[in-house]
């Protein structure tokens, strides 16, 4: 099996302004990229994992990065180091990212960080280096999303 993703934000943007005499326009068009070759190195990945998930009521969805998940080809997935994450608020309730039992520190900076993701918004986590972000089985393995009558989409990009 392997694995190749390209992770890309677009930006296209005009601010413009009408002038006594004329118009001002600054416009910015920017194509921000990564490629994740298959691997387990710089700029490299080899597995990944994807969810829709519904939160009813208040809850969570808990994902256990060490050994708790499989990936679309029904393969056990056992992430060593996570590459990029993409979480999108598909719902109308806000979502918060992190916390939890043996939370995942990843790209948080410690266990007890939060990221608050609104109705519509999205985050997308890349970290290319060679090491990634470390996953430490038991203890800081789970990445949990919690809300309140929420919905969203997970992408996790990694080595396994």
């Amino acid at each position: 099996m392997t694995l190749r993703a390209t992770l890309a934000l677009k930006v296209d943007a005009q601010l413009a302004s009408a002038l006594d005499i004329g118009s001002a326009e600054y416009k910015i068009d920017e194509l921000f990229r990564q490629v994740l070759s298959n691997g387990v190195g710089l700029n490299q990945a080899n597995n990944c994992f994807t969810d829709n998930f519904a939160i009813v009521g208040a809850g969570n969805q808990s994902y256990d990065v060490a050994g708790g998940l499989t990936n679309a080809l029904g393969q056990a997935l056992t992430f060593t180091a996570i590459k990029a994450i993409l979480v999108k608020n598909t719902g109308t309730a806000p979502l918060t990212i992190g916390a939890g039992s043996n939370p995942l520190a990843a790209f948080m900076g410690a266990g007890t960080h939060t990221i608050i993701i609104p109705p519509g918004g999205l985050i997308l986590l890349i970290d290319p280096t060679a090491a990634g972000q470390a996953v430490v089985p038991s203890t800081g393995d789970v990445l949990r999303i919690a809300g309140t009558d929420a919905a969203g989409t997970i992408m996790i990009f990694g080595e396994a």
